[in-house]
């Protein structure tokens, strides 16, 4: 009888510590979203896109615009951001989905 209450007093002595242990030190949360822009370097020929002139080279068609955006994971705060589009049109160019000359082409239009 005694032992059964050691025991039941030593696991609830551990549940507590593991309790304390969790609100005092809790597990890191990592990024797991990563941003595939974080690591992109604007080209040249992409350096002046805007929202405009990337939507303009899928015809105004936003459907396949976001369909791309969510197949590669851009986060939704990217594109909120017009200061990304540079990086965006330039990871474009390198998934292949626009060419460089593309890019170039839309950038002199509106110059």
């Amino acid at each position: 009888m005694m032992l059964q209450h050691y025991k039941l007093l030593l696991t609830f002595l551990l549940i507590a510590l593991a309790y304390f242990l969790f609100v005092q030190y809790p597990p890191k949360r990592e990024n797991l979203e990563v941003n595939p822009l974080d690591s992109i370097e604007v080209i040249e020929a992409c350096k002046d896109m805007t929202v405009e002139k990337l939507v303009g080279l899928y015809g105004d068609k936003l459907d396949i615009l976001t369909n791309i955006f969510v197949a590669n994971n851009i986060p939704v705060n990217s594109i909120q951001d017009i200061t990304q589009y540079p990086k965006i049109a330039t990871f474009l160019v390198q998934k292949g989905y626009i060419n460089e000359d593309m890019c170039r082409t839309v950038t002199s239009k509106s110059a």
